[in-house]
């Protein structure tokens, strides 16, 4: 299963907890809204991480494009530097999509 196609689940689980847990019947029941609240967070947390990775995933990008725009060999090597960087934080988001 794609990554893309887990987060779409995740986004349906949260957004149905999202309606019972406003549903007064399961609000009445501390347990029940107990447990929908904290799977409710660790959703979140996943939809969180993700986010962040899709704006690191668009900002590596867009420096791979203006490194290949460069001339200058100084601003190559920052460029390069800084790609290394997000390719680092891309891996360890991944990570942590995967293991919640």
């Amino acid at each position: 299963m794609s990554i893309k196609t887990k987060i779409n689940k995740i986004r349906d689980e949260k957004a149905e907890l999202e309606k019972k847990m406003a549903d007064p019947e399961i609000i009445s029941q501390q347990l029940k809204y107990k447990e929908y609240s904290i799977r409710f967070k660790e959703l979140s947390e996943i939809l969180d991480y993700y986010d962040k990775f899709e704006e690191v995933k668009l900002e590596f990008e867009e420096t791979k494009k203006a490194m290949t725009d460069e001339t200058e060999e100084d601003m190559i090597a920052l460029f390069k530097e800084e790609i290394d960087k997000l390719k680092q934080k891309k891996e360890q988001l991944i990570e942590k999509v995967d293991i919640c």
